[in-house]
């Protein structure tokens, strides 16, 4: 909420979560059985402009046209 998510708009939020897992490599990957599962790490963007550094982890499971997120958590910078 501190940096501009909100319930109302959760899309708003959910729309950065995508933009997140697109716009950085993968910094690990596993085979599950479900199918792959990639970890995503990188700036997030927030509606009140401040960047947040997180993991996201996606499952693209077999069959399926697109990933689903699994988590997102802050990290620390490296």
């Amino acid at each position: 909420m501190a940096l501009g998510f909100s319930l109302e708009t959760w899309t708003t939020l959910a729309e950065a979560l995508r933009k997140h897992g697109r716009a950085y490599d993968g910094v690990a990957s596993r085979e599950t059985g479900y199918g792959p599962r990639y970890v995503v790490e990188g700036d997030l963007e927030t509606p009140s402009g401040a960047r947040v550094f997180i993991r996201s982890v996606w499952q693209f499971d077999h069959g399926s046209i697109a990933p689903r997120l699994i988590t997102a958590y802050p990290l620390e910078r490296r």
